[in-house]
This record gives structure tokens, C-alpha cells and sequence, in this order.
């Protein structure tokens, strides 16, 4: 199409304004570079475009998780918390799908540019849901992604059934950040492909996202892939008689292919061009935006990054409204829910002795009173003070004396105290129940020495 040279051209200027942004070619020393990502993408149509995008934001969002987790990780090994049974999920699943050899959406695409005129969008959507159905063998990917670690779900590619959403829209996870592979209680139910009798008709399909199942249409697929010029246009191009136009004929003319070397008059020479051409790698769209995908997660790991969120709290642009909704979708999109949930999964709640003890002395003491630092029982009489004097390790070990299942929801760090979200509520809500305990005494007090009070004054007026 008459847009591919601009698209080609812009995509070349954008990729090293990206790389030039990020890091100094040839510099050896320090540096800040300033990376903006592509925002995800839904729309009511869908096509290759936001396939690409979102398939970055995918992979982006796999690195974020990774180093929140990195994070969460140099913590607990600083305080000496036992972390190493702590499963974090990993959206592997999701970029296997896309951009996995052989199987993935954009090697199946790939190698349908290269068969020429004989492939179609509709032969490249039947062997999409041909090798990405859950018949297809992959019993090396199944449960693992390529990092080793722990998949959600426990197979790669499924075809859901009639009650399966297809995305599209603004399709939403749930509140946490979901997990679209399994039902409520547990069960998987599919993996991130989806594909229902009416999408494949159509030609279209889903894929589950960490912000949401998103439906796309593969119409065009193979044409924006290959992103090749009319050879008319190279052919008017290379006859102009300005140097700077036969050059842009040189750069932009398309590639031989190995079917165009049968027009050729010499068998030997047809030949030769073809195993040439048939070992010359096909240079795609999806083929370089992976390769630079990769490139840049390369130079991202090197560095210490660090991530800022940008949210628009109304679309109208007005100030003094805030759409909870639409800054809930935002940090969903944004993946900022799914690192909450990540560090859910550990121990989010962290206080430091001080502030543990400051927070939760009261629950050190029984109907006698307290325990002091030494184990000595404190009296009723007992100073604020030394109430409020026990350690945060004795404090955590009278706790779960009482309460048993509370062993399992804390760790005690060097300097913080580590808790699970359940553990933190159950504290919480004993906290909660001794103080409406005391109130309700104080209370009680209170209305007996009013009511002793006017009982006297009445007395002494009779």
C-alpha cells in the first residue's frame, strides 16, 4: 500500500529514537535515559497493530513483575524471612502464545508470508486454531514457561466453550487483577487462546491479557506483516533520474522472492536465486518488532529502573472529578494491580518493631493484665509504659500462643515484622474487639459513677 514506506519509515525513525533515548551507543559511563511504552490497547475492532502493541505491554509487564518480585525477593534474604515457598504467577503463557517458535501467533503468521499468493488470512486463521488448540502436543511447554518458573493454569492454549468470553471491549479480570484461567473455585478453565465456533467463522480470535481478554480480527494480518511495496512503485521509483529517488528504489524495492526466480530465462541462474532467496531470512514486521522487543528488555535488565504511572482521572478533562472506574481500568491496563497482587502473595504488611508494639501492645495482656519484657506478669496497676516495654519477638510469641493459626501468618525480620494479609486482619480484628472491650469497661464505669453520683445528690436533697 502507498502507507507501507511511510509505516517502514517511521518505524525505523521511532525504534532508534527509542534505542537513543534509552542508552548512549558507545558510552561507557552512567546514564539516565527516559523509556515512554506503548499503553494498552482494546478497541470494539482490533487488529495487528494492537496485537503488537499488546504484545509488548505483555512482555513489559512480565519484566515489571519480575522485578517487583526482585524487590520483594532482596527484602526478605536483607531480614532473613524464609521467602522461597512464595509462587509468584507469570504471564509466560500469554508470550508463548504470541511469539513462541514454530507455535506461536507470529511465527504461524510468518511463515504464511512466506508461501506468497498461495496463503490467505482465512489459511492463516485455520492453522492458528489448528497448532493452537489444546490438542496440539506441547508437552514441553506445558506448565513452564521458558524461564522455568511457574505458569498459571495448567495448559498453554485452550479453545474455550460457549459461555467463554471473547474479549474485546473493555473486558475486565475482577477487582484483584484477576486470573482469567480459572473459575472460582480454582479450576482451570482455559488457557490464554481463546477461539469459539462464531470467532473462528469470522475470523477472529482472543487472547487473555493481564489487563483483560482482548478479540481480535485477522483481517490484513499477512498483508501489514510483509508490509511490502507495489513493485510498480519500485519500478517508477528506480527509472526517476534523481539520485535520491533511485535510492529510495534500492531501499524500499521488496526482496526476490524464490517464486519470481521461475521468470528468470536461466535455469541456472533461476537456480541459484532461489536458494539464495530461500535462505535469505524473512525480514516481517512482527519478525523486527520482536527482535527490537527483546533488544530492549535486554538494555532495561541491565539497568535499575524506575517506573512512573501517569492516570487521567476523568476523560472530560475537567478538574475536581475523579472516575473510580475508569482509573481502576487505568491501573489495571497500567499492571499496577497485578504487582498488588504479586505482593499479596507474600507478606505485604511489614511494620517495624517499634511500630508493631506501638500498634498491637494491647493484645499482650490477659484479664490479669500484661507480660513484661522479662515474662513477669504485670498487674492492672501497671504504667502505659511498661505495658507498652515488651519485645516485638515476645509479643508475636504470646499472640500465637493464644491463637495457633497465627504461627503460620508472620515472620520476625531483623527490623520489621512480616505479615500475611490474613494475619495482619486477624490481628486487626482482635485489636479491634479488646478495644470495644476496654470502651464497653470504661463505658460501664462511667455510667456507674454517674448514676452512684446522682443517687448521693439525691440523698442529700432529701
Amino acid at each position: 500500500s502507498a502507507e507501507a514506506h511511510a509505516r517502514e519509515e517511521e518505524g525505523d525513525t521511532s525504534s532508534g529514537a527509542s534505542d537513543a533515548a534509552l542508552v548512549e551507543e558507545g558510552g561507557g559511563g552512567a546514564f539516565i535515559g527516559v523509556l515512554d511504552i506503548f499503553g494498552f490497547e482494546s478497541f470494539e475492532s482490533n487488529s495487528f497493530e494492537q496485537l503488537c502493541i499488546n504484545y509488548c505491554n505483555e512482555s513489559l509487564q512480565q519484566q515489571f513483575n519480575r522485578f517487583v518480585f526482585k524487590l520483594e525477593q532482596a527484602e526478605y534474604e536483607r531480614e532473613g524471612i524464609q521467602w522461597r515457598f512464595i509462587e509468584f504467577p507469570d504471564n509466560q503463557d500469554v508470550l508463548d502464545l504470541i511469539d513462541r517458535r514454530h507455535t506461536g501467533i507470529l511465527s504461524i503468521l510468518d511463515e504464511k508470508c512466506r508461501l506468497g499468493a498461495s496463503c490467505t488470512d482465512r489459511t492463516f486463521c485455520n492453522a492458528m486454531y489448528a497448532k493452537c488448540s489444546p490438542s496440539s502436543s506441547r508437552s514441553d511447554s506445558v506448565g513452564k514457561g521458558r524461564s522455568g518458573s511457574s505458569v498459571r493454569g495448567g495448559r498453554l492454549f485452550a479453545s474455550p466453550g460457549k459461555n467463554d468470553a471473547g474479549g474485546g471491549g473493555n473486558g475486565n479480570r475482577g477487582g484483584d487483577g484477576g486470573n482469567a484461567n480459572v473459575d472460582d473455585n480454582g479450576n482451570n478453565v482455559g488457557g490464554p487462546f481463546l477461539a469459539t465456533t462464531t470467532q473462528k467463522a469470522r475470523g477472529l480470535f482472543g487472547v487473555r491479557h493481564y489487563a483483560g481478554p482482548v478479540e481480535y480480527d485477522a483481517t490484513g494480518f499477512l498483508e501489514k506483516n510483509k508490509d511490502e511495496l507495489p513493485k510498480e512503485v519500485g519500478e517508477l521509483l528506480g527509472g526517476s533520474t534523481k539520485p535520491l529517488l533511485r535510492l529510495l528504489a534500492r531501499k524500499v524495492a521488496p526482496a526476490p522472492s524464490a517464486s519470481s526466480s521461475k521468470d528468470d530465462s536461466s535455469m541456472t541462474s533461476s537456480r541459484h536465486r532461489g536458494r539464495k532467496s530461500r535462505s535469505a531470512p524473512f525480514a516481517s514486521v512482527g519478525s523486527q518488532f520482536r527482535s527490537q522487543l527483546r533488544s530492549l528488555r535486554k538494555r532495561v535488565d541491565a539497568t535499575s529502573p524506575h517506573y512512573v504511572r501517569c492516570l487521567k482521572p476523568n476523560d472530560d478533562l475537567v478538574p475536581d472529578d475523579f472516575d473510580a472506574r475508569s482509573v481502576a481500568h487505568q491501573l489495571r491496563c497500567a499492571g499496577v494491580i497485578e504487582a498488588v497482587r504479586i505482593s499479596r502473595l507474600g507478606y505485604p504488611h511489614r511494620f517495624g518493631h517499634g511500630a508493631f508494639v506501638h500498634r498491637f501492645w494491647i493484645l499482650d495482656e490477659d484479664e490479669r493484665g500484661g507480660v513484661g519484657c522479662d515474662g513477669s506478669v504485670m498487674t492492672s496497676g501497671s504504667t502505659r509504659e511498661e505495658r507498652r516495654s515488651v519485645s516485638a519477638d515476645k509479643l508475636l510469641w504470646r499472640i500465637a500462643e493464644r491463637r495457633p493459626e497465627f504461627v503460620d501468618l508472620a515472620q520476625l525480620g531483623r527490623t520489621k515484622i512480616f505479615l500475611r494479609t490474613d494475619g495482619f486482619e486477624l490481628l486487626e480484628k482482635l485489636r479491634n474487639e479488646k478495644v470495644n472491650r476496654l470502651a464497653t469497661t470504661i463505658q460501664a464505669a462511667w455510667r456507674r459513677y454517674i448514676a452512684s453520683h446522682h443517687y448521693v445528690t439525691s440523698l442529700g436533697a432529701a
